[in-house]
């Protein structure tokens, strides 16, 4: 276990507090480099640089062409599934050119754990069948990045981490997550509660694709 933990080094007596300040800057990028300025590979450069600008402006018309199509696919999905009083996944849209897919999946933004009291008032004794609290643990990068901690800790892993351990290992991240039957039940929703979860950060991550 010695291995994994590593004891602080107590840090040199800075000489002032400019000293402090110098060793917390953080450096900036070197900008040294090499200039190719042969004719071969120039034109392909060029290529380059010409599709990716146009693929960047394509990106964003790309962008606000999906926020058109979701201001009048998301809110007639909504009043659909309401009045069918039955969740649909899957809104095909049919054009003069082709068809498109629009897919309300089962995924959703993260939603800060500050985000409960709120979820709790809107829903009460429902909170538990539409919400869930969920956690992700992430070696930390001194750890990950350190060959002997991170092969001592996989292997105190596979036998059992002492808690006294734990602290110095792992970041913890905990989120809501709406549950299956939210994503069900929600197009039944008051107008009024799915604007307070849109409000409070309830966003459904929407996939758009070529059929």
């Amino acid at each position: 276990m010695s291995a994994i933990v590593k004891q602080p080094v107590p840090a040199p007596q800075a000489k002032s507090a400019a000293d402090l300040l110098a060793g917390a800057t953080k450096k900036g990028k070197s900008s040294n480099h090499l200039v190719y300025v042969g004719e071969v590979g120039c034109e392909a450069a060029t290529r380059w640089l010409d599709l990716n600008d146009k693929f960047s402006e394509t990106e964003r018309e790309l962008a606000l062409a999906r926020d058109r199509v979701l201001d009048v696919i998301r809110p007639w999905h909504e009043d659909t599934c309401a009045k069918r009083k039955a969740h649909e996944a899957t809104v095909v849209v049919e054009t003069p050119t082709g068809a498109l897919r629009v897919s309300f999946q089962h995924r959703y933004t993260k939603l800060a754990l500050d985000r409960e009291e709120h979820l709790r008032q809107l829903f009460g004794e429902d909170f538990e069948c539409y919400f869930k609290r969920t956690v992700s643990l992430k070696v930390k990068k001194e750890v990950a990045e350190d060959p002997e901690r991170l092969e001592a800790m996989v292997l105190a892993l596979a036998e059992a981490l002492g808690a006294e351990n734990f602290a110095s290992l792992f970041e913890v991240e905990q989120s809501l997550t709406p549950t299956k039957a939210y994503t069900e039940s929600n197009c039944q929703f008051p107008a009024e509660q799915r604007a307070a979860l849109n409000l409070i950060g309830v966003r459904q991550i929407v996939a758009l694709a070529a059929k």
